[in-house]
């Protein structure tokens, strides 16, 4: 008796704490848009309906001359706010040469009913050439501007490589532990007028809050590390279990893995899980493990993805033991779009007529085709050289490759090569050492050639 008094008496307390805040809604439209107020009263329903904190208060009405204090007198004790919505048109930017032409104008705002204050202000002119592209692309974006502006929803403010800054803290009810899905706007829907009618949200990563101050938190990245960038936005996640966030492998053939993450968890195209086997139980889930390969994704689905085994020194023994079920987690690609700056020796049997061209060249990595990479090099000794061809992976190596290139080196000729490429201590730096065999070149660099180079990430470069 005395657990159920205790439980109703928290109840009652609480209940104004925990349930949304109802605000009545009064709208204003211009003359040219009366036949569309069921239209918008219904997008402003619509979009409160999908906010946390404040919600309408049920029927729309339109206001008519009625001054703010009068307003917010007229709904004392009744709601907690009112809100002013309205479109009407307003002067837009002009020009040396023309006039400014008209453009519809959205004006959004919330006052306290016990206070008066101000709480939300939107001011937004609207881009659209007829009222049915103006209401859907509101449809679309309206939710997320209360959102935003409400702190329901923030921004990425940084980016590392593990961790993401947000501009909510614990002012805004933000809690260590909590996971947060990150989105960004993504495909915009567009007719063949150009109308746009909103955007596709592409959802870019999974964290969770592992520090809070009052303006801001700080959060473990658990999905996304290369897709997750500064101004996207941040809400939480509907979905709390950090386990379910875990990626597993479902399927496997050949040499393409199947895993369950998708567009859901932020997964894009070009993105590179490593694969992990549990060697040894240590405690709970955690276990000792080994990592055994890497998947570079290929095609991406809402609720898995499909990518290609990524080269390896141990291809084929990577390949024998990954399993179904097997853990991955996401990491940075391999990089194989490198710049390369070395000597080319032509000639190289006959040590008298032996030519050295410094060279410098950049290869990009075919992302369609596993181990397939195109490449270009120019140099100058006493002639000018340029070359352009492809080179493949022996046996699945990152490091071993042969290919055929097309050059000019005083006439038209090709050479066909062997290529490896050593790492060094700078993990980031490669020495590449290379043998072929020029033909149709001018006679005295025709025959075998020796090169030697370093190469260097593209993208590290800027």
């Amino acid at each position: 008796m005395v657990r159920s008094l205790a439980v109703i008496l928290f109840l009652l307390f609480t209940a104004p704490v925990l349930a949304a805040q109802k605000s009545q809604i009064y709208i204003q439209l211009d003359e040219a848009l009366q036949p569309h107020a069921g239209q918008f009263k219904q997008l402003l329903s619509e979009s409160f309906s999908r906010l946390k904190h404040w919600q309408s208060a049920g029927k729309i009405s339109h206001r008519q001359e009625q001054t703010l204090d009068a307003l917010i007198t007229e709904n004392q004790g009744k709601v907690d706010g009112i809100t002013l919505a309205k479109i009407v048109s307003v002067e837009g930017e002009s020009s040396w040469f023309s006039s400014a032409p008209s453009v519809p104008h959205l004006s959004i705002k919330l006052y306290s009913v016990k206070t008066g204050n101000l709480i939300l202000n939107i001011e937004r002119d609207l881009k659209s050439s007829s009222p049915q592209a103006m209401f859907s692309s509101l449809e679309s974006e309206l939710p997320l501007m209360l959102k935003v502006k409400l702190a329901e929803v923030g921004n990425v403010v940084k980016t590392t490589k593990e961790l993401i800054y947000f501009n909510l803290g614990s002012s805004a009810g933000i809690k260590e532990g909590q996971i947060f899905r990150i989105f960004k706007p993504g495909e915009k829907l567009t007719n063949k007028q150009g109308e746009t009618f909103g955007w596709i949200e592409d959802t870019t990563g999974i964290v969770q809050v592992n520090h809070t101050q009052s303006t801001y938190s700080t959060a473990q990245i658990l999905l996304g590390r290369l897709s997750i960038a500064a101004d996207h936005y941040i809400e939480l996640a509907s979905n709390q279990d950090k386990t379910s966030y875990n990626g597993k492998i479902i399927s496997i053939h050949e040499n393409k893995v199947a895993i369950n993450l998708g567009e859901n968890s932020g997964v894009t195209d070009g993105a590179s899980y490593a694969i992990f086997k549990d060697i040894k139980a240590i405690k709970g889930d955690e276990a000792f493990r080994e990592k055994l390969a890497e998947v570079n994704i290929k095609s991406v689905h809402k609720d898995y993805s499909v990518g290609e085994i990524s080269l390896s020194n141990n291809y084929s023994l990577s390949k024998a033991f990954i399993k179904a079920g097997d853990s991955v987690e996401e990491v940075k690609p391999s990089n194989l779009n490198l710049v390369s700056f070395g000597q080319m020796g032509t000639n190289a049997l006959n040590s008298g007529d032996s030519k050295n061209n410094p060279m410098l060249g950049y290869q990009d990595e075919n992302i369609q085709v596993n181990g397939m990479i195109y490449r270009y090099r120019l140099g100058y000794g006493t002639d000018a050289f340029a070359s352009a061809g492809v080179m493949t992976s022996i046996n699945h190596s990152p490091n071993f490759f042969y290919g055929l290139d097309g050059v000019y080196l005083d006439g038209m000729g090709a050479n066909f090569f062997l290529s490896v490429d050593v790492p060094t201590p700078m993990r980031k730096i490669k020495i590449n050492m290379e043998t072929g065999y020029m033909a149709g070149v001018g006679d005295i660099y025709e025959g075998f050639n020796l090169n030697i180079s370093v190469k260097y990430p593209f993208d590290e470069m800027f």
